[in-house]
């Protein structure tokens, strides 16, 4: 699966996910069917374009399976827990093997120069849906995490 982004010129595929959507499940997006059908291209351009959302699609072998919108709301909202899973990656572990990974930090931690593998784990998976999703961050806090991760596994 591919995830881009659909700009003006896509009007027509996001068009017809729209409408196939609808056929298939009314209730898919907050608008009805016959509202869809009577939009002109200028409206699905306009929209497209607008600097207020970004549109999505998901493709499969060549053929559009899905799509969503996101608001620059949304963006903002990702914005400031990425900077913090990003700046508790780098907080001091005393073996090598764990630098790049996370740890759980609490009242009831003894020991908070280890990482953790759970908690590894779900922060890879968020940097990697803010990847899919597009978002900006530095590309080598993956790879850190994965080595991390791996050798927590191994180590268990």
């Amino acid at each position: 699966m591919r995830i881009t982004q659909f700009f003006a010129d896509d009007w027509e595929r996001a068009r017809a996910i729209r409408i196939r959507s609808l056929q298939d499940a009314p209730d898919a997006f907050g608008t009805t069917l016959e509202y869809s059908l009577t939009l002109s291209p200028t409206t699905w351009q306009e929209r497209l374009a607008s600097a207020d959302a970004a549109t999505f699609v998901a493709v499969v072998d060549n053929n559009d399976v899905g799509m969503a919108v996101g608001s620059k709301e949304q963006a903002i909202v990702i914005e400031n827990p990425m900077k913090a899973t990003l700046a508790m990656q780098k907080w001091p572990k005393t073996n090598q093997f764990e630098l790049g990974g996370w740890r759980y930090l609490n009242a009831q931690t003894t020991d908070n120069s280890q990482s953790d593998l759970s908690v590894t784990a779900w922060q890879l998976k968020f940097l990697r849906s803010a990847k899919t999703a597009v978002l900006k961050f530095p590309s080598k806090r993956l790879p850190m995490g994965s080595n991390t991760f791996w050798g927590l596994l191994i180590r268990r």
